[in-house]
């Protein structure tokens, strides 16, 4: 197995000398020195791997499976108005189980809500119970955390568990990800 290694030659490569020292049994010869510095890693530790398959943040929106709360409009708007200065995305289950829950959809597409209710009050509820979360968990990329809905606008709410995690987007910058426990 090692017999194709060249000791001396590999050992001369790593910045070491070859050098008579007194004392040693006749036919052994000592290397001194230093070894040479290793070799600077790439820029891209991933050159060289070839990649099997991606799914971006990106297609994961245009595919409906994630919703983009920072894409123009009035939920960027909320966003902002929130205090949070990244990305934000929500998987379509948690949307739909804590923004859109006990609404129906005209013909048109539009969301109709339980008395006294609105998208913009339900997303507020999430960001606010999220700020708080990571308020209180400073020190992790991911928080847990509940919100209550009245799915039908009689005062009984059912509890959404949610957690968050925040990590690279597609260019790697942050993107905070919100999902329903068990969801990744």
């Amino acid at each position: 197995m090692c017999e194709d290694i060249n000791l001396p030659e590999a050992l001369k490569a790593m910045g070491f000398k070859q050098q008579d020292v007194s004392g040693l049994p006749e036919g052994v010869i000592a290397y001194v020195g230093t070894p040479a510095p290793k070799t600077p890693k790439p820029d891209n530790p991933w050159d060289g791997f070839e990649v099997v398959s991606t799914y971006s943040l990106k297609q994961a929106i245009e595919d409906g499976v994630l919703v983009d709360l920072t894409a123009d409009g009035e939920t960027k708007l909320l966003v902002q108005e929130a205090g949070f200065k990244v990305p934000i995305a929500m998987t379509a289950t948690a949307f739909h189980d804590t923004v859109l829950a006990g609404t129906t959809e005209t013909p048109e597409g539009e969301f109709v809500f339980p008395g006294g209710q609105s998208c913009k009050g339900r997303l507020w509820d999430v960001l606010t119970l999220l700020r708080f979360a990571i308020r209180a968990n400073r020190n992790t990329d991911r928080v847990h955390f509940k919100v209550s809905v009245d799915e039908r606008g009689d005062g009984r709410h059912k509890t959404v568990s949610l957690w968050s995690h925040i990590g690279p987007g597609d260019q790697g910058e942050p993107v905070l990800t919100l999902m329903l426990e068990g969801e990744d």
